[in-house]
């Protein structure tokens, strides 16, 4: 374990080592800075070293890096441990990867300063402390650091453990807010990284220059604390003890002093063996079994409900905004009619209207009193000859490219009403802003946040032009998910003036209910208005044990209806919403409910079917579609294990979905929301906790905000167009965006295993060097023969519900039962078949497809973890965004885990190569200002 924070220190220096001085340990700091030129010189050449060893180390197999890199550390180290380290075939893979992690942090780092004292001795009562290193700019002390890994799992990857953590950045009044105890386990990782803090801010405490910076460099992300001064360290001091307190599992109680004591300078740990827990090495208690849930789960109620009352204040408060500005935020809840009071505010004036969904602006149209047609879609036929193909069966005389069409409807000024979808508003070129702003007396934006990384893009670009060349026209942006004005709207003024990117942010803080804010920003002048609209909603738990790949819905359905009355009844009127974001759940559950006799309606972004009955779906659920006739929500999680808590950033999903299923306006009846949380067969209890805590500290908790990543440069946007009746051959990235999750889920319902893999020569030619844990190697362009997918049968395979799947009318079903004439009834025979079919001799790769890989390899695969990588937050909510986990086999036989992923922003070559682009978003992402990065703290109870 000490082997690999040796590894991401020495990786760190490497990286520094260009703007770095390595002090010797008999040279103070003081004494450093008082005679540089008697000591600079020969601590630049020992930084240099560092450097120069790296390089030789890293060259070679695991095992050899590992090797040089051990005998290169016990030559320099004189603790007697490190005279005696065995490793295994995972330490030396893990030891490369934090090698490697290192000296990419060090790269980062090393920007912010321009000099970087290693190792510096700091006196303290006769002895010397020595953080990690102190940060210098114009001849002062800017900052203090310290290195951190965490890696708790002996014999584990570094893909199985550091990253399965799920660390997050929290404030420490959040956490103030959020915290109670934890258990013993969890408390040791949350106290062990804690004490890292602690420890830095007494180095500052000594070092006595404010302000400085305290950094916490971790192999995943960095973590800046500004102290400004005594009095603040004190405080931050004060919140770090007061926090480890309440985090303090209940049997520990009379500890409280020692630990509190021992966080005074942060240099004491926590560990537990054979059942007993030690702080340092005194003993302070012993490990409590965690209690299983007995019986069934509880019934959550929430009685909260601010009624009909405040759609009538919204609508007035709203009249008198638009009265006095032209740029409104409208960021009220879902249900208080924000679409409708807009529509009526513009009535007579020439109104673009743009929406991420079709459904919701054809609601619109029909308050407008007009109707657009705006029906482009046709039915996919899939076929394969050596590659796939697939034809778009569509009418030939409709306007197709996007630019054309909506500019079309502009320039006819008979049109009062011009309804654009978000994704359709993307392909606009910049040019048309200023005819469109020519044209028209207003714009409404609706779900701006959830309308996709590329569309929200040209959206920020479209509103940054307005706002200096307003030309009198009214914008209204109208989104629920605009939940603060200290963050939301900060953020788009942020891009309003011209910022690129505002990362991903979690914040916890009031906000007034209603709250106006108003602003003036370039030429316009604006408000920001939100006002809360909450019913009486009662929540039940559900945990489902998930021991196949498709989940047991017979039993969902039974377990539901113990819980919620007339639930039968409710499925039967159609009154029933489930909403899960993995589209094989989707559509398999949506084929069972069919199946029994229930009307039920599909909904995701790819699907567009009429909606009657009830509803099946994805996040497309909570944007543009009027549910508020369903009596019940059923919330499943989209795989196993997935922890809702985990997933927090998505909790503005969960809320616009509960909205839309309204409520009682007179809070006389309530509304059943159930979560199902899948989880592995024994584990229901641990998910019911997680659960229970998700809705009750995060989901209902209105001071919890949650802000994603967003872009306003060029950057997603890439422009492409499909013609109708054409045959198109498809790439790798088409096939498995496109194509591969219907089959899957085809598949998967009938008990097969569907795996890609890739077997690829990889180059470091071909290399993005990204600051993120894994490798990114772009895919070259050009036909492969090194892509293939292996079809499995679980035990549980049965051919005659493949036979009754291949009767569904979609296009993975139909080009399935096209090739499939009679199938054998032994599944193994079955899957060699399938596995021959759904393997090209020959695909086509464009440059939008990148493989992200480990950075060492192991002998063999077995199960594929569901596992994500960094970029996919960058890309959160684009459709255009395609990963997956993937099986990856190099040329000499050696397999990992990795990440394939295509986006068509991949493929760009403009003035900034995409690969710096991705390192600007990615760097903003790494840097944490003014909150703890920790480990999740609400996983065990």
């Amino acid at each position: 374990m000490i082997i690999y924070g040796e590894a991401f220190e020495f990786g760190i220096v490497a990286g520094l080592a260009d703007k770095a001085y390595l002090l010797p340990r008999d040279v103070p700091f003081r004494e450093f800075l008082e005679a540089r030129r008697i000591y600079g010189k020969k601590a630049r050449k020992r930084a240099l070293e560092v450097k120069k060893a790296y390089s030789k180390i890293v060259k070679g197999n695991s095992a050899e890096i590992a090797f040089k890199f051990l005998e290169w550390y016990t030559s320099r180290k004189e603790s007697i441990r490190s005279k005696k380290i065995e490793i295994s075939n995972v330490d030396a893979e893990n030891i490369v990867t934090y090698l490697e992690l290192g000296r990419r942090m060090g790269d980062l780092i090393k920007e912010k300063f321009e000099e970087i004292i290693l190792e510096p001795g700091i006196p303290y009562y006769g002895k010397f402390r020595y953080p990690d290193f102190i940060g210098m700019n114009n001849g002062k002390i800017a900052a203090v650091g310290d290195f951190k890994v965490y890696h708790r799992f002996l014999g584990k990857t570094v893909w199985d453990a550091t990253w399965a953590i799920e660390f997050e950045s929290y404030t420490l009044d959040e956490l103030l807010a959020r915290a109670r105890p934890l258990t013993a386990r969890s408390y040791k990782d949350f106290f062990n990284v804690l004490s890292k803090y602690a420890k830095l801010l007494f180095y500052a405490r000594i070092l006595e220059v404010y302000p400085i910076d305290v950094l916490v460099i971790f192999p995943q992300v960095y973590s800046k604390i500004r102290v400004n001064s005594k009095e603040h360290l004190e405080t931050l001091q004060e919140k770090i003890r007061e926090l480890a307190l309440v985090l303090l599992p209940r049997n520990l109680g009379k500890s409280r002093g020692r630990i509190a004591r021992s966080l005074d300078r942060g240099d004491s740990y926590i560990k537990i063996s054979d059942g007993k827990i030690y702080l340092g090495e005194g003993e302070i208690g012993v490990e409590e079994e965690f209690k299983a849930l007995p019986g069934r789960a509880p019934i959550l109620f929430l009685p909260k409900f601010r009624g009909g009352w405040r759609r009538k204040k919204h609508r007035e408060d709203i009249r008198k905004i638009f009265k006095k500005h032209d740029f409104i935020v409208d960021a009220s809840d879902q249900g208080v009619g924000k679409t409708t009071t807009a529509i009526g505010l513009v009535h007579g004036m020439r109104t673009l209207v743009i929406a991420p969904r079709k459904k919701l602006l054809e609601q619109i149209m029909l308050m407008f009193g007009e109707y657009i047609d705006l029906t482009s879609e046709g039915n996919v036929r899939l076929e394969k000859e050596k590659t796939f193909y697939d034809v778009l069966e569509a009418p030939s005389n409709r306007t197709w490219q996007a630019h054309k069409k909506v500019m079309a409807t502009v320039r006819d000024r008979d049109t009062e009403l011009i309804p654009v979808t978000s994704d359709a508003f993307k392909y606009l070129r910049e040019g048309s802003w200023k005819e469109i702003l020519k044209s028209v007396d207003a714009v409404i934006i609706e779900e701006l946040t959830n309308s996709g990384s590329s569309a929200i893009e040209r959206l920020l670009g479209f509103l940054r032009y307005y706002s200096r060349h307003p030309n009198g026209v009214k914008v209204m942006v109208l989104d629920g998910s605009l939940t603060s004005p200290k963050l939301h709207l900060q953020a788009i003024l942020d891009h309003l003036r011209g910022r690129k990117y505002t990362p991903s942010q979690v914040s916890l803080h009031e906000v007034e209910d209603p709250v106006v804010a108003e602003f003036s920003i370039n030429k316009v002048s604006g408000a920001y208005y939100r006002i809360h609209l909450d019913f009486p909603l009662k929540f039940s738990i559900l945990p489902l044990p998930l021991s196949s790949q498709i989940p047991n819905w017979a039993l969902l359905i039974s377990k539901a209806e113990d819980v919620i009355e007339n639930f039968k009844a409710q499925l039967n009127e159609g009154d029933v919403m489930f909403y899960v974001d993995n589209r094989i759940y989707v559509e398999d559950l949506a084929n069972f409910l069919a199946e029994k006799g229930f009307p039920v309606s599909i909904v995701h972004a790819e699907k567009r079917e009429t909606i009657r009955g009830n509803v099946v779906g994805t996040s497309s659920i909570a944007f543009g579609v009027d549910l508020k006739d369903k009596g019940t929500l059923v919330v499943i999680s989209p795989y196993r294990d997935y922890s809702f808590e985990d997933h927090a950033h998505n909790v503005e999903v969960f809320r616009q979905i509960i909205k839309r299923i309204r409520g009682d306006p007179e809070g006389k009846e309530y509304k059943n929301v159930v979560f199902v949380p899948l989880s592995s067969p024994g584990k229901e209890s641990i998910m019911y906790f997680q659960t229970k805590a998700f809705i009750n500290r995060v989901l209902t908790n209105r001071k919890f905000h949650v802000m994603l990543p967003m872009s306003s440069g060029s950057f997603y946007h890439v422009w492409k167009s499909r013609a109708p009746g054409r045959r198109r051959e498809l790439t790798l990235e088409d096939f498995l965006r496109e194509y591969y999750p219907s089959l899957k889920r085809i598949l998967a319902s009938a008990g097969f295993i569907v795996r890609p893999n890739f077997k690829l020569k990889l180059s470091f030619d071909r290399e993005w060097d990204l600051p993120i844990h894994l490798r990114v190697y772009r895919l070259l362009s050009g036909y492969s023969r090194r892509f293939w997918v292996e079809v499995m049968p679980t035990p549980s395979a049965d051919v005659r519900v493949l036979r009754e799947r291949l009767k569904e009318k979609n296009p993975g079903a139909r080009f399935l039962k096209s090739r499939l004439e009679k199938l054998p009834e032994d599944p193994k025979e079955v899957a060699k078949i399938l596995s021959g079919l759904l393997t090209p001799k020959e695909i086509e790769v464009g440059y939008s497809s990148i493989l992200m890989v480990p950075y060492s390899w192991g002998d063999k695969v077995g199960r594929i973890p569901q596992v994500t990588s960094p970029l996919k937050r960058v890309f959160v909510g684009d459709w255009e965004y395609f990963e997956m986990p993937v099986k990856v086999v190099n040329e000499s036989g050696d397999e990992a885990v990795g990440i394939y992923a295509s986006h068509p922003a991949f493929s760009r070559v403009d003035t900034v190569p995409i690969v710096e682009r991705l390192k600007e978003v990615l760097s903003a992402e790494i840097a944490r200002e003014n909150v703890l990065f920790l480990p999740n703290v609400w996983k065990a109870y």
